[in-house]
């Protein structure tokens, strides 16, 4: 048997830490890799260390780092070796990192904003801007249901209401109304601040 697999002479461990950012170098620099928690012992190949829940992470790149050590049980001695992988949060999967998406959880590849508030019109059922999706705005989408949205500027309420970007108020938007009352638009990553 090969002496790096007998784990009689061989031990490894393995840990799994995090910086934000996306340089490494600068994270070893700065001493700024925090532990996610993710650690064990053992040499086996293809096995799941652990997982990480990205949404208690800043808001933000950052850069994983997997440090496996082998330490040679009869001499002590020691290898490290070092793996870097650069995470790019984009929590609706639209191509559109989440610093700059205005909506972060609404795949909206084209960012259309037609009131120009900041929140795109996948997750802004918010009509009347005043901070929540309620009767009132029900009332907006139902003066325009079934209307054509022609999506060129200067806007109109249809274009507004069409959410999913069909050039048509129906029940698609109805059903993205309805996911979104009583809650604040959004989230999104610069919507301007609300009366």
């Amino acid at each position: 048997m090969d002496a790096a697999r007998n784990s009689a002479e061989v031990t490894t461990t393995y840990r799994i830490d995090l910086c934000p950012g996306d340089d490494f170098y600068v994270c070893d620099q700065l001493q700024s890799w925090q532990s996610t928690g993710i650690n064990g012992q053992g040499g086996k190949e293809n096995v799941l260390l652990g997982s990480l829940n990205s949404s208690t992470i800043a808001p933000g790149d950052f850069t994983l780092r997997l440090s496996v050590t082998s330490t040679h049980t009869a001499s002590g001695r020691r290898q490290t070796i070092n793996d870097f992988h650069t995470v790019i949060k984009d929590q609706d999967h639209d191509g559109i990192i989440d610093d700059g998406d205005n909506c972060t959880l609404a795949a909206n590849p084209d960012q259309r904003d037609t009131d120009g508030d900041g929140f795109g019109n996948a997750c802004d059922a918010d009509l009347d801007n005043d901070g929540k999706v309620t009767l009132s705005d029900f009332r907006l989408l139902l003066l325009v249901m079934y209307n054509a949205a022609p999506g060129i500027e200067p806007h109109v309420l249809a274009d507004h209401v069409d959410f999913n970007n069909n050039a048509l108020v129906d029940f698609a938007d109805f059903y993205v109304f309805r996911r979104s009352f009583a809650a604040p638009p959004g989230p999104s990553c610069c919507a301007v601040a609300l009366p």
